[in-house]
């Protein structure tokens, strides 16, 4: 593919096309753009306005565009155009990028005799060398060392290459497979360069900031947003943004300034950084720029400064800001923007005003810290008169611990009567695994005080998909007049769940004949059939068939299939049991015997 068409990006930018600036990114020639400069600049037009910011929000990496730049950048601070100058301070520092590397330092020296070249390289090897290596040869000593480390240095080699014969680039295009490696590869500019074009496009700020304090306000609420986080990936990266340093932590006793670019102090780390900003007694007496900063900013370091000046210089005056602004705040991404606004939430005095389907719609997030202090704030400040009752139920049986212990905090706040039992029920499938306890001991009490006890209540404890609501339901039934009542335990025997079956058996060795004989074979069947789960219960099953054939002898011909799952089990325990209950049947009930040989043929009676 041939290179950019200088005609065609002229038109389209005469037409005002979005395509302008890709197109212009392709073009090569140096005179023509440098030329250009005057021109884009000059136009009036919202189009080639926002076409500048979005050239330069792109990288520095177009071959030959250095005239472009260079022209802009003049033009843009002789006009005093701070936007613009703020767009320039970002690219430029951008276009420095620093890199962690393992680099390698050596010592050596010639000496006299060896015992000299053994002292030194005992010294260096105190220093942190290794690897000594001591030789002698034409009457001298040599030795050497060396050492490893990770540092922080410049990549080699990074300033966009210009042709062999600049003449040629005027009218001889390169094709875009090799322009593109060329912006893969290089950025604008020498390094020495681009440290001087951003410490100058700071200077320019510095300078309006000692003459017209105000206007360097009003310019940084302007630049600061544009910094992203993919500016500042690395404690290295933030370093290398020196305008950036300057504007936010210029007097920060974590930092040192040498010429080259910013470094912590010695013994200091990213951790130490707190808002030490350039002119911080103008931010400190102008809350709104700071708090303009704070929802503008699209990077956590500057929303971090922000949330850092605001709470030390303007805390008097974000507390006198609407519910609305610090919901706004609480509900953001960032934490420490979240934290500031929950802060705030905290000492309000009208959150009244909030309605209360506003308060439940921020319970459907997935922060669970969010989660955790919005609910912790509603336990202790949300008048529960104001939230249904099917809202309190609702919330309670959320998974996540801290709406649900918000909704059991409503929920106990609230009067109910037995006409709302059915809703009240909901409960026993509440997801919370750590909130569910207490919140069944409050159904099961609330539940309670209605007066006689119902056996739909207990039953719904029974079914839950809950081992632990089950288990309370069984107490309950234990404790409760109900357990003598057959019709609960004809119930009980469809349940699908074995800590429900099991128990269920042991109770029904007791209470068989008070229950229907078809369901009560139904349910020993069911656990003699179950290949995966209730193996401790089904000697106790088999005890219980035989136990009714004997006192039943015209139920035989239906009981005895079930002894024969228990006799031909796999397993041991079933098997001996099974055994042992048709041989006791055999001896005891001899009317029997011509069933049992017929069920049983492969026994030798």
């Amino acid at each position: 593919m041939a290179a950019g068409s200088w005609s065609l990006a002229d038109e389209l930018f005469t037409r005002g096309d979005a395509g302008f600036v890709d197109e212009l990114r392709r073009v090569h020639f140096a005179d023509r753009l440098g030329d250009f400069a005057k021109r884009w600049i000059g136009d009036s037009r919202p189009f080639a306005r926002q076409a500048l910011f979005d050239y330069l929000s792109r990288p520095l990496n177009c071959f030959r565009h250095e005239p472009l730049v260079k022209r802009l950048f003049k033009l843009a601070e002789k006009a005093g155009d701070d936007e613009l100058m703020g767009a320039f301070l970002v690219a430029f520092d951008r276009s420095i990028r620093r890199v962690r590397k393992l680099v390698n330092r050596y010592k050596g020296g010639n000496f006299t005799t060896r015992a000299e070249a053994e002292a030194a390289v005992r010294t260096w090897v105190a220093e942190g060398f290794q690897n000594p290596t001591i030789n002698s040869w034409s009457g001298q000593t040599y030795a050497y060392a060396s050492r490893s480390f990770e540092a922080v240095v410049m990549p080699g080699n990074t300033a966009m290459p210009r042709p062999p014969k600049p003449e040629l680039s005027r009218n001889q295009p390169i094709a875009d497979a090799f322009r593109q490696r060329l912006e893969r590869r290089f950025v604008l500019f020498s390094v020495p360069t681009r440290r001087y074009l951003r410490r100058r496009a700071w200077r320019y700020f510095r300078a309006v900031g000692e003459t017209d304090a105000k206007r360097y306000i009003r310019a940084a609420v302007g630049f600061l947003p544009r910094y992203t986080d993919a500016d500042i990936d690395s404690e290295v990266h933030l370093l290398d943004n020196w305008g950036l340093m300057h504007a936010l932590f210029r007097h920060s006793v974590a930092l040192v300034c040498p010429a080259k670019g910013w470094e912590f102090a010695p013994g200091k780390s990213i951790a130490d950084l707190a808002p030490a900003p350039r002119f911080e007694s103008v931010w400190a007496a102008d809350p709104q720029a700071v708090f303009d900063v704070l929802l503008a900013a699209n990077c956590r370091t500057v929303r971090q400064w922000a949330v850092g000046m605001l709470r030390r210089h303007h805390s008097a005056w974000l507390a006198g800001q609407s519910v609305a602004t610090f919901l706004k705040l609480a509900d953001h991404a960032d934490p420490s923007l979240s934290a500031l606004g929950f802060d705030f939430l905290e000492k309000a005095p009208d959150l009244a005003s909030v309605p209360v389907d506003e308060w439940l719609s921020r319970l459907e997030s997935d922060d669970l810290e969010k989660l955790r202090r919005l609910s912790d704030l509603l336990v202790r400040r949300l008048d529960a008169a104001r939230v249904t009752a099917a809202d309190a139920i609702r919330l309670a049986g959320y998974r996540s611990k801290p709406v649900a212990e918000l909704g059991l905090s409503l929920l106990s706040r609230k009067t109910f009567t037995e006409s709302d039992a059915t809703a009240l029920l909901a409960l026993a499938q509440a997801d919370s695994e750590s909130v569910r306890p207490a919140l069944i001991g409050w159904l099961r009490g609330t539940l309670e005080s209605f007066g006689q006890v119902r056996v739909k209540w207990i039953l719904e404890f029974l079914d839950s998909i809950y081992t632990d609501v089950r288990a309370a339901g069984w107490d309950w039934l234990q404790s409760s007049p109900l357990r003598d009542d057959p019709t609960v335990w004809q119930y009980l025997i469809e349940s699908p769940y074995d800590d429900v079956r099991g128990p269920l058996v042991a109770e029904l060795g007791q209470r068989t004949a008070e229950a229907d004989p078809d369901s009560v074979r139904l349910l020993w069947a069911t656990v003699l059939l179950n290949i995966v789960r209730g193996g401790r219960h089904k000697p106790g099953v088999v005890n219980q068939i035989v136990s009714r054939a004997g006192n039943n002898s015209d139920e035989a011909d239906r009981l005895l299939p079930l002894l024969a799952v228990a006799v031909r089990s796999l397993r041991g325990p079933e098997f001996r049991t099974g055994l042992a209950g048709v041989v006791r049947l055999a001896e005891t009930k001899p009317d029997l015997l011509p069933a049992i040989r017929q069920r049983f043929p492969e026994l030798q009676m």
